[in-house]
């Protein structure tokens, strides 16, 4: 019976999804309309695999704790059912109230003027390489010839490891944006090598592979709204670099020995899907024991995460800490590792039961805002804010891609302010 009901939300919510896919036949699409769809991969399709092959059979207490208890809970099961149908229902039917607007012209103006700066061009061309003098000037380079050296490293004694997570990790973020940046400035094939060059290195220094999932979700989706490729060829990249993920995840797991015991439907419950991370969160709030200290506790953290710990000495972590830390009974930063969480685990641990409803309105205020605005960078940024926000936590990329949303959209009305 319960697979039944199962089955019967994922096709409602799946619906709504179905929607949102059509309004990019019609040209009338916004940013709600494409998380909505990234709601139906990692919230939805997880819940149609777990009817057909149940919880998989490398999680368990052991190895996820609680994590393995809210999966099989029925009566988190049953309101992740009623938050599957909410939610694309309310996603679809706000993106309604957001008119489509084309960018292309903005776009085309500004991007036409940068790429006529060779100086501009020139300096993120060098960024998209900033890690490599970083490595050659740390106290022992050879250690970086290992592939991810650090990765999973939490020795604060450890001289390299201090070097790596101050400097060289940072240095790798700045990398990161220009390569983006880089492909963005730039149509001329001959370029592309540079930037896989680029994406080689950065991916082995740091490891990461959710670092290098972004990147290739930051060129698909300068393909589809910056270069207004073709969606055949769009659709095909994007095949290929589901591939190539895939490949490295496999290359990953062979070279570090991390999950390699792990069978491949397990590691996509854990690493791919967010079904399991929201059902924890569930869980949490029908549980005795609280996941957080207070409500909006790490709400704080994403608003002023960039305040120096050493200033405000009882800053709250990163939500993925306690959520990590909640499933095994532990507290925050004992783990050296974490699980994979999103905008959906964090606001039910924060506001409780209302909070896909209170959500779903701040999305759409968010998309309402950056889609209407005359700033170029206040749209790019805030739809790379809220679409990766909506599959992964409030960490690193996501902290930057809010605060620079919220920059230009404060040059912007500081801006109207001094015409009027």
């Amino acid at each position: 019976m319960l697979k039944i009901i199962d089955l019967i939300s994922a096709i409602c919510g799946s619906i709504f999804c179905i929607k949102s896919l059509k309004m990019f036949k019609y040209n009338r699409y916004n940013v709600l309309s494409i998380c909505n769809l990234l709601f139906f991969l990692i919230q939805i399709v997880p819940m149609y695999l777990q009817i057909v092959f149940g919880v998989g059979s490398e999680i368990n207490k052991r190895t996820t704790g609680l994590l393995y208890d809210a999966l099989l809970d029925t009566k988190v099961d049953l309101i992740y059912c009623g938050f599957i149908v909410i939610v694309p229902i309310m996603l679809y039917y706000f993106s309604l109230k957001i008119p489509h607007v084309d960018h292309s012209k903005e776009f085309k103006t500004l991007f036409d003027r940068l790429k006529k700066n060779v100086y501009l061009k020139l300096l993120v061309f060098l960024g998209m390489f900033i890690n490599v003098p970083f490595v050659l000037l740390s106290p022992n380079p050879t250690v970086y010839l290992d592939f991810a050296r650090f990765l999973g490293s939490n020795d604060i004694n450890n001289i390299e490891y201090l070097y790596y997570s101050q400097i060289v990790a940072k240095a790798n973020i700045v990398a990161f944006f220009c390569i983006i940046f880089f492909y963005m400035l730039n149509n001329i094939s001959s370029y592309n090598l540079s930037v896989a060059i680029a994406l080689f290195l950065m991916t082995w220094i740091n490891g990461k592979r959710t670092l290098i999932l972004f990147a290739l979700i930051g060129i698909i989706a300068i393909d589809l709204v910056v270069k207004k490729k073709e969606t055949k060829k769009i659709i095909r990249k994007a095949l290929l670099f589901l591939l190539l993920e895939l490949a490295y995840f496999l290359i990953y797991r062979n070279i570090t020995g991390k999950d390699s015991s792990s069978d491949f439907y397990s590691l996509y419950t854990l690493y791919f899907s967010r079904m399991a991370n929201v059902k924890l969160s569930i869980y949490e709030l029908l549980d005795n024991r609280n996941m957080l200290d207070y409500p909006f506790q790490t709400i704080l953290y994403d608003l002023f995460w960039f305040v120096p710990r050493h200033i405000w000495q009882s800053k709250p972590y990163m939500y993925v800490k306690y959520h990590t830390a909640y499933a095994f009974n532990m507290k925050p930063l004992e783990l050296p590792w974490n699980f994979q969480v999103n905008i959906w685990a964090e606001m039910i641990s924060n506001m409780g039961f209302v909070a896909p409803f209170i959500c779903v309105y701040v999305m759409y205020v968010i998309a309402n805002k950056i889609e209407k605005s005359k700033n170029i960078f206040a749209y790019l940024f805030g739809m790379a804010f809220l679409c990766i926000y909506s599959m992964f936590g409030f960490e690193g990329i996501v902290s930057m891609l809010f605060s620079a949303m919220v920059f230009f959209i404060l040059c912007e009305k500081f801006s109207n302010q001094r015409v009027r």
